[in-house]
This record gives C-alpha cells, sequence and structure tokens, in this order.
C-alpha cells in the first residue's frame, strides 16, 4: 500500500524519531517535530485501464519557534520521497514525487506551526 510504503521511507528522517502518523490521527500529546501522511484524492488513467497517480499531503509538524525548523525538515522529506521508487512491507513499489506548492499555516489547538507539501504516487495496479 502507498501509505505504508511513504510511511517507511519517511521513518528513514531520524528528526521524527519514528512519528509518522496517519493524517488526523496523531496523539494529542505527540512530541513535535512528526508528520502526518494524508492520501487526498486518486485520479485514473484515462488511456490505461490499470494506471492511475494518488495525491498525497506529507504535514510536518513543528514548535513555535521559527518555520527555519520546518524548511530544513522539508528539504529532507521531499529528498526522502521525489523521484523515488519505495517499497511496501510486501514488496511493492510505487513511484513518488514532489509537486511544487504547499504552505505554511499553525495548528491553534495544539500550538504548532505546520508545513503542508504535496506528492504524487503512480499508481501501477491492475483493476479487476
Amino acid at each position: 500500500m502507498i501509505r505504508e510504503a511513504i510511511n517507511r521511507q519517511l521513518a528513514t528522517i531520524p528528526e521524527f524519531g519514528g512519528r509518522i502518523y496517519e493524517a488526523y490521527m496523531a496523539p494529542a500529546k505527540a512530541r513535535a517535530p512528526y508528520v502526518t501522511v494524508k492520501m487526498a484524492s486518486q485520479r485514473a488513467s484515462t488511456t490505461i485501464s490499470f494506471a492511475g497517480e494518488n495525491n498525497i499531503e506529507v504535514r510536518i509538524y513543528g514548535e513555535p519557534t521559527s518555520f527555519k525548523t520546518l524548511d530544513v525538515l522539508e528539504q529532507k522529506v521531499i529528498a526522502a520521497l521525489n523521484e523515488k521508487y519505495i517499497a511496501d512491507s510486501t514488496g511493492n513499489k510505487y513511484y513518488t514525487r514532489w509537486v511544487p506548492g504547499g504552505a505554511d499555516y499553525t495548528e491553534d489547538e495544539r500550538g504548532l506551526i505546520v508545513r503542508l507539501i504535496y506528492f504524487a504516487a503512480g499508481v501501477l495496479n491492475e483493476r479487476s
């Protein structure tokens, strides 16, 4: 599964210390920095019956001291996922790429700052 493969790849970034969560699933007291992964949408190919692309949103959460910390982590996330073949635990491989865009914002309920980064992952699974 793509989400698992992305989580495995993000786990290679030591600053997160394994704190990688599904969207909306981070514990209320999760220690920052941490990252969440959201499968935003899937677009099917109009010309190939077994291909498509998943849109992925990665959010980095940090302490509200400076967005410079998130700048550094963003570069590490992009390096880990941009133009990479990544694999899940069953060996299924996916090609991921960074999609320019994103935003900075605050998570007022948790008192954290957030960086949103977009990626796309190619899907080549035959449909039945």
